[in-house]
Order: C-alpha cells, then sequence, then structure tokens
C-alpha cells in the first residue's frame, strides 16, 4: 500500500497492462518467429527456403503496418482476469462435442457455435467463435485435457491481442492456430 491507501500493482501486472498492444504483437511475432525456424530447419532445398523467407518478411511487415496503424487508437488496459477466457473454452468444447456426437462437420459445428454464441453473448460472441476455432480439432488429435490447455491458451491470447489487428481478417483463427499449435508441440503431436 502506498501513503493514499492505494494498492500498489506488482511489477509484472503493471508492464502487462501498461504494454498491452506491445506484447501482443510481441507475442505474435514471437510465433512467427519460431515457425520460420523451424520450416528453414525442415526445409529440403533453396524454393522452399526462398519461399518462407518471403512468406515471413511479408508477415512481419503486415504486422508492423497493422501495429503502426493501430498505435493511434491509444492503450487500452489488459485485465488478466478476463470472461473472455472462459467464453473461450466454452466455444472450443460446444464445438467439439458438436463434432463428436453429432453427424455434422467441424466446419458447421463452428458456425453454428458462432451464430450462437453472438445470439446469446454479444459482448463475448468473438471469443466463443474464436474458441469454436480450436474446438475444429480432430478427436484424433487432441483428448479432452489438451482441448481444455489449448482452448485456455487461445482464451488468454485472445485477452492479450484483442486490442490489435481489430478489423482484420483472419486474427480470431491466427489466435486458435497457435494455441494448438503451441499444445501440438506440448505433446510431441
Amino acid at each position: 500500500m502506498n501513503k493514499n491507501n492505494q494498492k500498489v500493482p506488482s511489477t509484472i501486472n503493471s508492464i502487462l497492462i501498461n504494454n498491452q498492444k506491445w506484447f501482443g504483437f510481441l507475442l505474435v511475432l514471437v510465433f512467427l518467429l519460431s515457425m520460420f525456424i523451424y520450416f528453414i530447419l525442415e526445409s529440403n532445398n533453396l524454393k522452399e527456403y526462398i519461399f518462407s523467407s518471403i512468406l515471413f518478411a511479408s508477415f512481419i511487415y503486415g504486422i508492423h503496418l497493422v501495429f503502426i496503424q493501430e498505435k493511434r487508437l491509444g492503450s487500452s488496459k489488459i485485465q488478466l482476469i478476463n470472461v473472455d477466457i472462459i467464453f473461450a473454452i466454452l466455444g472450443a468444447f460446444l464445438t467439439y462435442l458438436l463434432t463428436q456426437f453429432l453427424p455434422i462437420s467441424s466446419i458447421i459445428a463452428s458456425a453454428t457455435v458462432g451464430i450462437i454464441g453472438y445470439l446469446t453473448f454479444k459482448k463475448n460472441s468473438f471469443a466463443i467463435y474464436c474458441g469454436s476455432f480450436v474446438g475444429m480439432t480432430s478427436a484424433g488429435i487432441f483428448n479432452y485435457y489438451e482441448l481444455l490447455l489449448a482452448s485456455f491458451i487461445c482464451g488468454v491470447i485472445f485477452v492479450i491481442v484483442k486490442p490489435i489487428l481489430n478489423g482484420y481478417g483472419g486474427r480470431l483463427g491466427t489466435i486458435a492456430f497457435i494455441s494448438t499449435v503451441i499444445v501440438a508441440l506440448l505433446f510431441n503431436k
């Protein structure tokens, strides 16, 4: 407590809150860099190396332009405990369960969860839809615990990256992709 009887935020919490856009930008950048390094190590010929280098440079340049453009919007405050994490988990499990117990494709299940999420929880519909992309994972790849971890990571990344890339297509799918790749790498899938 300080002199005015206000709580002094912890150092890590303060850094995250005051630099949310930078943290989100760096999170996406680190993921892209790790995927680039993986592709470089796995490439067998010069064409693959050149293609992955151009693709990586394009992604970095695009993210940089978007970040610079959104810098004018000002900073928003991150809440480390956020209900969007729960809604992302809910969206993932609803989609996963629909594909497991009903004879419908994961695409239809994700769209259904997204529409129902929008009609019932408009404020959190993006988190639900983002989680539904994680739920499109095959039961042969993730079990329930791995899906829970992937959807939790998805929710956390969603909360962190929420203020950047607004209005740009692919944000939710990219967040879901990053979270599922992290879990797949953790469990050697």
